[in-house]
């Protein structure tokens, strides 16, 4: 439904870019389970990176999977054991309940924002541009203009995101040029 860059894992209360004191960059992903269950999005988070791999050395870039909440630690720990035994090898990618700080306004919805007409456009349909970046018409668009989703989705969701027919027309094309599936 939604998501966020921040970060998580760290040390302090209010961490910035300048100073993460211990934290990892991270993603939030807010989701309904109704649509796409924990399971499900445990299952792409090890797909999208080799969880035996452990990252960088500093911290900022280390592999870990934070978690809102206590809850969800036995689905994550659970999904990890069949990951590795799967690779035959132990996991590097740490789990970790921790909380979660978003980044600083520039750096929420990146790709978004680097196609300011389109950006702008979005934006002018909330009352206030951090409303626009909570959306979930933001999250899809970010992820559509950096070529995420198939086509068929693009095509059953640009729709309702709100954009005029020359906003839709961008982000489909942008999203033809850097997608991936």
């Amino acid at each position: 439904m939604r998501t966020a860059v921040g970060y998580a894992g760290g040390r302090s209360t209010n961490p910035t870019y300048h100073d993460l004191d211990g934290h990892a960059e991270a993603l939030a992903v807010t989701f309904d389970p109704t649509m796409i269950s924990l399971d499900d999005l445990l299952h792409r988070f090890w797909a999208a990176h080799d969880p035996a791999d452990p990252g960088s050395a500093r911290s900022q870039y280390r592999a870990a999977l934070f978690l809102s909440g206590a809850h969800q630690r036995a689905a994550a720990q659970a999904s990890a054991d069949a990951v590795a035994a799967s690779l035959r090898r132990p996991l590097a990618t740490s789990i970790e309940v921790a909380p979660f700080y978003p980044a600083e306004a520039y750096h929420q919805k990146w790709y978004l924002r680097r196609e300011r007409p389109v950006f702008e456009e979005l934006v002018a349909g909330y009352t206030d541009e951090a409303a626009a970046l909570a959306s979930t018409a933001a999250a899809r668009a970010n992820a559509f203009v950096a070529g995420h989703g198939t086509a068929a989705q693009v095509a059953r969701d640009l729709p309702r995101l709100g954009l005029s027919a020359r906003g839709q027309a961008r982000v489909s094309e942008l999203h033809r040029q850097r997608g991936r599936r």
